[in-house]
């Protein structure tokens, strides 16, 4: 991650753990790598979060926000299943484990209503009720999944690969 101090517009680059702590203190950081897709791109993408884990929404946010995205949130599957409905994101990051309604019906109901949309689904294990989570994400309808562990790392990469198919 490449950050900058916003009083003296220094640039140096943190690891990701340590990115969150540099958020605390003040520092605009983001994954300074893969930039070039927000130059490309003056119109803001659209990129709903659905997941239960508030933290977690937050560091997808300030992540996606620093790739130059608009974020809108969702606090479960059924408020991001009407969320989906009114806002029409472009890109749609979902957790497979919530309550109300778990991610593989959030993919399932979204696939129904658009084909075409990226979906990346989050897991912070490898199974769901015994299933292989990459399987149920993928025969669901995601693009692609993301480990929770992994996710600082890839996240930007994996939508701006998924926008740029789309």
């Amino acid at each position: 991650m490449v950050c900058a101090d916003a009083a003296t517009g220094a640039t140096f680059a943190l690891a990701p753990a340590i990115a969150l702590v540099a958020d605390l203190v003040g520092w605009d950081c983001g994954i300074g790598y893969y930039r070039s897709r927000m130059d490309r791109n003056a119109a803001l993408t659209a990129i709903l979060i659905i997941d239960d884990d508030g933290f977690l929404r937050s560091v997808i946010r300030r992540i996606l926000r620093g790739d130059g995205h608009q974020v809108i949130e969702a606090l479960d599957g059924a408020e991001g299943l009407k969320i989906f409905e009114t806002c029409r994101p472009d890109l749609v990051i979902t957790d497979m484990r919530m309550p109300r309604v778990e991610g593989p019906e959030v993919i399932r109901s979204i696939r129904k209503k658009n084909l075409r949309i990226p979906i990346i689904a989050l897991s912070g294990s490898r199974t769901f009720y015994r299933v292989n989570i990459l399987q149920l994400a993928k025969e669901a309808g995601a693009n692609t999944i993301l480990n929770k562990l992994d996710l600082m790392d890839r996240v930007s990469v994996e939508v701006a690969r998924l926008l740029d198919a789309a």
